[in-house]
């Protein structure tokens, strides 16, 4: 049986005692299944204000709590006397949580703490979805709307973990995908800076008279990959964010004819410049000999810093020429950190 006490003449109900604990119980003393205590705030319909209940502290500190009718009936948590003003929860009613800055505090923190000291106590942040027929699982994150981050796992590519980004709110299956993760731990990053390119034919008497030729000048490379689109075929390479670059090159030059003493890689760049050698070898060996040098360097780059790949041959004429046979002559590089 409901025992209900009304008041059904709509004047406020209250009690002040000073100086004592003021209560108000609703209890059912029965111990059945079907024995409820319910306190049961309503409006009168969807033209009507709030259903709500306020907390004061006299003079310093308000706080509101219930059901927003002029917000899409979506329960809500106020720090001030009304629903809709200094919102710090709001939990619409397919569940969705919102947590905002009421403007008090520069910090808006979800923190998740277990003080317990105990090995197995453990506290996480958990996001799940029911099978893989499901959309994400993610967490997304965001600067005014315009700048959207997202990291999660992508239901509909193999279950990889991603870092996904957008203008627009984003999940792990959208946008522009930065950073993947396979379950088996492969790792790959599709817009991180890389590029390969090769000689596509010879160039005929490039040096030999200590003349610096640059691949790329006069035949255009012919690019392989060029994941941030920063390499141009005249074999320069443009950094498009500060970091340490990892730069490659081979190249295949000949014929040598016995005056030919030295040969040198020389990779070009804004802060410096770094050359390996391949001293006198030219002269034990049969004139029209062709050889192939490789060399590799980690170079600093800041953002728009350049580099270029070439190759020099003194002590002769200028009779040695780029050799192009299978991609032998070749300009590489990556952003390594």
């Amino acid at each position: 049986m409901a025992n209900n006490f009304a008041n059904s003449i709509n004047s406020n109900i209250g009690a002040s005692n000073s100086g004592a604990t003021n209560t108000l119980t609703v209890t059912n003393p029965s111990n059945t299944a079907s024995s409820q205590a319910l306190v049961n705030i309503t409006v009168g319909g969807t033209s009507a204000g709030d259903a709500f209940a306020t907390y004061t502290v006299s003079g310093t500190t308000n706080w509101s709590q219930g059901v927003d009718n002029s917000a899409a009936d979506s329960f809500v948590l106020a720090a001030s006397t009304a629903l809709g003003t200094l919102n710090t929860h709001v939990v619409d009613t397919a569940g969705n949580t919102t947590f905002n800055n009421t403007g008090t505090s520069a910090l808006l923190t979800f923190n998740v703490l277990n003080s317990d000291t105990n090995a197995a106590s453990t506290s996480s942040v958990k996001a799940g979805v029911a099978n893989a027929s499901a959309a994400d699982p993610y967490l997304h994150v965001s600067i005014n709307a315009t700048s959207n981050y997202c990291y999660g796992i992508d239901n509909s590519d193999s279950d990889k973990l991603k870092i996904n980004f957008d203008a627009a709110e984003v999940t792990p299956s959208g946008g522009s995908n930065l950073w993947t993760m396979t379950s088996a731990g492969e790792r790959t990053m599709p817009l991180q800076p890389a590029f390969l390119a090769f000689l596509p034919s010879s160039v005929a008497t490039a040096t030999g008279d200590a003349t610096t030729f640059v691949i790329g000048t006069g035949t255009a490379l012919t690019e392989v990959f060029d994941q941030s689109a920063d390499f141009n075929t005249n074999g320069t390479f443009t950094a498009p964010v500060t970091g340490r670059y990892q730069v490659s090159m081979g190249i295949s030059i000949g014929p040598m004819g016995v005056a030919h003493t030295t040969g040198f890689i020389v990779f070009t760049s804004s802060n410096g410049t770094y050359d390996s050698c391949l001293c006198n070898p030219f002269v034990t060996q049969s004139v029209g000999t062709v050889y192939n040098m490789t060399s590799s360097v980690l170079i600093d780059m800041d953002a728009a810093d350049t580099v270029t790949a070439s190759v020099n041959v003194t002590g002769g004429a200028k009779t040695v020429s780029v050799v192009s046979n299978q991609r032998d002559t070749f300009f590489s590089g990556y952003l390594a950190c």
